[in-house]
């Protein structure tokens, strides 16, 4: 199977939540989200790219939780996606779904790196 990963990614989610660095509640929200990502997309999330997403999305909604959301954005990274505004768009779409699931205030920065995931997917490149 070229580009598929060897675990699938139920089986990530499985390992992140059996090695409780995500909880039952995250792991509802990331699996809705990935859904509906797979579907703005039209492809597929079970790549390894795909795989880095939803591990940094699980993640991001369990360090909000626990107070520690990323606060800064990396260098670059806003400009050089000043031109994907639909992986803004659904970026902001999917974190606000999150947001309001979890009780959260994710800040931008998270949209931008989320974005730039969005952008590796759609292109179907790594990042």
């Amino acid at each position: 199977m070229s580009g598929a990963t060897e675990v699938s990614l139920e089986q990530r989610l499985d390992l992140l939540e059996q090695g409780r660095v995500i909880d039952r509640e995250v792991r509802t929200v990331v699996e809705r989200l990935t859904e509906r990502v797979s579907v703005a997309l039209g492809r597929s999330l079970d790549t390894p790219t795909g795989h880095m997403f939803v591990t940094h999305l699980a993640m991001a909604l369990t360090r909000a939780r626990a107070g520690e959301a990323l606060s800064e954005t990396p260098p670059g990274l806003e400009e050089e996606l000043k031109d994907r505004p639909e992986e803004i768009a659904l970026a902001t779409e999917i974190l606000a779904e999150a947001n309001n699931a979890l009780g959260l205030d994710l800040p931008e920065t998270e949209v931008f790196l989320v974005a730039a995931y969005l952008g590796a997917l759609n292109k179907g490149e790594g990042l």
